[in-house]
């Protein structure tokens, strides 16, 4: 990690937290609606690539105004419907900002991501589908290295340990909290109608025949179907910089700073309110800022 010993900001703003998660600005972010100028950057920083569709709320903001995590769903799943409903998917926050996205490109990409799996508990093994993929690609696996894949802690067990699920269980509060419709102020920065709450309720936990109790089927904000795994750091970053308590994130974005001085070789984080924002006015989104290039163009004349 980042040695800021030698910086006072940092100890002062350490003496102030009542908690890990209010070293982050970022834990009560205020929710935006997009305007024309949000949606046109966001097309660009996904490079229209992108199966999601135009936000319906910039969550949040770099240093510089542009948006880093938006809360948006996918073409694809709008495609489906469930009876008279609209499917929702699981995933609803994404991390925008082309920055924080290639730092965590290079987590990712490097052995720190296992190594943080494992600090979280998290399974190596594949879901049952892929295994029979797999093995019906390379009919020669062995029963041993199946018998190694199907090993693992039992669920119940890390329910109550693991603080993956805490990571889970935290993020449904979120958006429980933020999709909350109610009548008056909050009612305007809502995420989701209450159909589409319902919804999502039921893309997540399932009943069986019997009237058992509610099963999770899908878990966190990249809608897992494994409690123990961890699919995607971007996922979670997003969730992080949302204002859930993403143990996984925080973990992410923490090793970002690492990878800022390290592997990119730029100087010491000395804004440690945004340690993983552009130094200076950020280059790429500012080239897809037209009010921005329009301006630079006059003043240039």
């Amino acid at each position: 990690m980042i040695n800021n010993e030698n910086n006072s900001n940092s100890a002062s703003t350490e003496e102030k937290a009542e908690h890990p998660f209010d070293l982050v600005g970022w834990n009560e972010t205020k929710i935006t609606r997009p305007s024309t100028k949000d949606i046109e950057i966001v097309e660009k920083q996904l490079n229209k690539k992108s199966k999601v569709v135009p936000p319906s709320a910039i969550v949040k903001r770099c240093k510089w105004g542009y948006p880093q995590v938006t809360f948006a769903f996918t073409s694809k799943n709008l495609e489906k419907n469930v009876g008279n409903n609209h499917f929702v998917p699981g995933t609803f926050l994404w991390l925008t900002c082309p920055r924080v996205n290639h730092i965590v490109d290079k987590i990712e990409t490097s052995d720190e991501f296992n190594i943080i799996r494992q600090e979280f508990g998290a399974d190596l093994n594949f879901p049952k589908s892929k295994k029979e993929k797999r093995k019906a690609q390379n009919p020669q696996t062995s029963e041993k290295k199946t018998k190694q894949e199907d090993s693992s802690t039992s669920i119940e067990e890390k329910e109550t340990t693991n603080l993956l699920m805490e990571t889970f269980k935290n993020y449904d509060d979120w958006l429980s909290n933020k999709a909350k419709i109610t009548e008056g102020i909050d009612k305007d920065t809502a995420l989701l109608t209450p159909e589409e709450f319902i919804m999502w309720k039921y893309s997540v936990y399932e009943k069986d025949l019997t009237n058992l109790p509610p099963q999770r089927k899908r878990y966190g904000n990249a809608g897992v179907s494994v409690p123990t795994s961890i699919k995607c750091l971007h996922s979670h970053v997003a969730s992080y910089m949302a204002g859930a308590k993403d143990h996984v994130g925080k973990r992410t974005f923490e090793e970002g700073k690492n990878v800022i001085v390290n592997v990119l070789h730029e100087e010491d984080i000395e804004d440690l309110n945004f340690p993983l924002d552009c130094r200076s006015n950020c280059i790429r989104c500012r080239a897809f800022d037209t009010d921005h290039s329009n301006k630079t163009e006059k003043d240039e004349q």
